[in-house]
C-alpha cells in the first residue's frame, strides 16, 4: 500500500495470554517500507489503534503505542494491541476484546491526535457487525495514515471468545449456580443465614404465633376493625370514621373536627356567620360574635365614641409595611416618621413636603412659598456701647453696625431685640432706640420710645422688640445699624445694654 512516501504490509492475528483461553491483545504485524524501498528504522516510532463500526463513522476504541524501536528492523514490526495506553472510552476497565462485543450499544468517541471525548452519537451493533481497524504511524517527522482501514470480519464471531466467559456482560460470579441452591419443599422459601441460602419454613399462624395469618385468623382479624372496643388506643390510635365509635361513619366538607358535649364521639363544628372560633380558660372551644368594640377592621368601622388604638403600658407603637417600620410613638409621645429613635416632639428621617397651607413657625408666621435652600433665619449680634453720654438736642446715634448679604430675593422680617438699657440718675426726658437698613428707618415699628423717663435713681427701662419689613435682592450686602435717640435729657449717663453681659439681636426671616 503507497501511503505518502511509504510502503507497508500487515498482517493481524490474535495473541492468547492463557492456554485454551480468550485473547486478550491483537497483534499488528507488517513492514514499512519508503517509496524507494528503503525501510523505516527510526529509534522511536508510534502508532494509534482506532476500532470503529463497519463504516468507519463511530470510534468504539482508541488506544496508543509508542516508544516502538525500529532500528536494524528492516522495517518489521509486531505490535500489540491491547497493550497500550487507551485513549477511548473515557470509563476504565474496558479491554480491546470489549470493542467486538454485539450484545451492547456504544458511545462514539470524538477523537484528534491522543486526546478524545464522549461524542453525541451511539452505535448500537447487529449481531453479524464486523469491525474496521484504522492505523497512524509516527516516523519521527509526521504522523502517516495506513490506508485503506483494515476490516476485521472473524474477530466479532471466533476473536470476541470473551463471551464465553460472559452472559451479556455480567462475568460468572454475578450468577448462582443451580447446583448450588438447595432444594425447598411446598411452603417453603429461600433465606439466607448469612453464610450459605437455606430453605426456611413458613407456618400457619395460630392466634398467639408469629408468622402468616391463616384464613381463619385473617377473619379473625378483619372483625376486630370493625368493632371499636376490641382495638388497643395504643398500638391503632388512629381508625376511619367509618370504623364506629366516632358517633359519625362519615364527615362534612371542608368543617373542624371535635369531641361532642360527652367526650366519646366526635362530630362536626363550625360557628355561624360573623362568630370567631375562641378558647375559654379550661381549653373548651366555641363561638364568639366578632364586637366592632373589639376591633379596628380594614376600611374601618364605627365605634360611635372617641376610639383609642395604642398600648396601656410603657412601650411604643409601631406601624410598618412591607415589614419594614415606618412610623413610631414612643412611650413618651415623641413621634418618629422613618426613624423608630425620635428625639423631638416630631422627628423626620426624610424630605418633609407641604402642598398646601405652607408651614407656621414658633412666631405665628406663615411660610407658603418656596425659597432657596440655602435661606434660614439668621441672627445678627450688636456689641453693647456704655458710659453714653445724653444730649438735649433731638439726634440718633448709631452704636453699633453690621453687614449682611441677602441670599435670596424677597421680602424679610426683621426683629430688633433690645436688651434693656441701664440709666443713671437722669432726671426727665425722651429715650428711644430704633434699626435701620442702609439708612431706611422702615416704615412700621422699628423704634420705641419710652417718654416722660423720671429717674432719680440709677435702673433699667425695659423696651419692647422692634419689627419691620424690607424688600431685599439675592447677593446685595445691606448695612444694618443700631441706633439710640435722646431728647431734654441734660448730663445723664446710660449704658445701652445696662449691666447685662448679653448683647442685641436682630433675627431676619424670609417671609414671602
Amino acid at each position: 500500500m503507497n501511503f505518502g512516501a511509504f510502503l507497508v504490509f500487515i498482517a493481524l492475528s490474535y495473541f492468547g495470554t492463557e492456554a485454551n483461553g480468550a485473547p486478550t491483545t491483537l497483534t499488528y504485524q507488517g513492514r514499512i517500507l519508503r517509496s524507494d524501498g528503503t525501510p523505516l528504522e527510526h529509534s522511536n516510532v508510534s502508532f494509534i489503534f482506532q476500532i470503529t463500526n463497519p463504516s468507519g463513522q463511530c470510534t468504539i476504541y482508541q488506544e496508543q503505542v509508542t516508544g516502538i524501536n525500529m532500528t536494524n528492523s528492516k522495517g518489521v514490526f509486531d505490535v500489540p494491541i491491547g497493550a497500550g495506553l487507551i485513549n477511548f472510552p473515557l470509563s476504565g476497565g474496558f479491554t480491546v476484546l470489549d470493542a467486538f462485543n454485539n450484545s451492547t450499544s456504544y458511545t462514539c468517541g470524538a477523537c484528534v491526535g491522543y486526546n478524545c471525548v464522549n461524542g453525541t452519537s451511539t452505535y448500537t451493533p447487529l449481531g453479524s457487525d464486523s469491525r474496521v481497524l484504522r492505523v497512524q504511524f509516527h516516523d519521527g517527522s509526521g504522523w502517516r495514515t495506513i490506508a485503506p482501514d483494515n476490516l476485521i470480519r472473524s474477530v466479532p464471531f471466533s476473536g470476541y471468545a470473551l463471551s464465553a466467559q460472559k452472559l451479556g456482560t455480567n462475568v460468572a460470579s454475578d450468577f448462582l449456580l443451580k447446583a448450588g441452591l438447595p432444594t425447598c419443599t411446598s411452603n417453603q422459601y429461600l433465606s439466607w443465614n448469612g453464610t450459605t441460602l437455606i430453605c426456611a419454613t413458613s407456618s400457619a399462624a395460630s392466634s398467639s404465633s408469629t408468622g402468616l395469618l391463616s384464613s381463619t385468623d385473617w377473619n379473625a382479624f378483619n372483625n376486630k376493625l370493625d368493632s371499636s372496643s376490641s382495638i388497643s388506643t395504643s398500638q391503632l390510635p388512629t381508625v376511619p370514621v367509618s370504623k364506629g365509635g366516632t358517633g359519625v361513619t362519615s364527615l362534612i366538607p371542608n368543617r373542624l373536627l371535635a369531641s361532642d358535649a360527652s367526650g366519646s364521639a366526635v362530630t362536626a363544628f363550625n360557628c355561624g356567620a360573623g362568630q370567631l372560633v375562641s378558647f375559654d380558660a379550661l381549653g373548651v372551644m366555641g363561638c364568639i360574635n366578632i364586637s366592632s368594640l373589639a376591633m379596628f377592621a380594614n376600611g374601618g368601622n364605627s365605634f360611635s365614641a372617641n376610639a383609642v388604638l395604642g398600648t396601656s403600658d410603657n412601650f411604643s407603637v409601631s406601624f410598618a409595611t412591607n415589614g419594614i417600620r415606618r412610623m413610631t410613638v414612643t412611650a413618651d409621645g415623641k413621634v418618629g416618621i422613618l426613624t423608630t429613635t425620635p428625639n423631638s416632639a416630631l422627628t423626620v428621617g426624610g424630605q418633609v413636603e407641604s402642598t398646601t397651607g405652607g408651614f407656621k413657625f414658633p412666631d405665628g408666621s406663615v411660610q407658603t412659598t418656596a425659597a432657596s435652600a440655602s435661606v434660614l433665619p439668621k441672627v445678627i449680634t450688636f456689641s453693647s456701647v456704655s458710659g453714653i453720654t445724653t444730649s438735649s438736642a433731638p439726634s440718633y446715634v448709631t452704636m453699633s453696625t453690621r453687614s449682611w448679604t441677602a441670599p435670596a430675593t424677597g421680602m424679610v422680617l426683621m426683629t430688633y431685640y433690645k436688651i434693656a438699657p441701664y440709666i443713671f440718675s437722669c432726671t426727665s426726658g425722651n429715650l428711644g432706640f430704633r434699626f435701620t437698613v442702609d439708612g431706611a428707618a422702615g416704615f412700621i415699628g422699628n423704634h420705641a420710645f419710652i417718654t416722660g423717663v423720671h429717674r432719680y435713681q440709677n435702673g433699667e427701662v425695659v423696651f419692647p422688640p422692634m419689627v419691620d419689613t424690607f424688600n431685599v435682592t439675592e447677593g446685595t450686602t445691606y448695612t444694618i445699624a443700631t441706633q439710640y435717640f435722646t431728647q431734654s435729657f441734660s448730663s445723664c449717663l446710660f449704658n445701652s445694654h445696662g449691666n447685662s453681659s448679653g448683647q442685641d439681636t436682630i433675627v431676619i426671616q424670609y417671609v414671602q
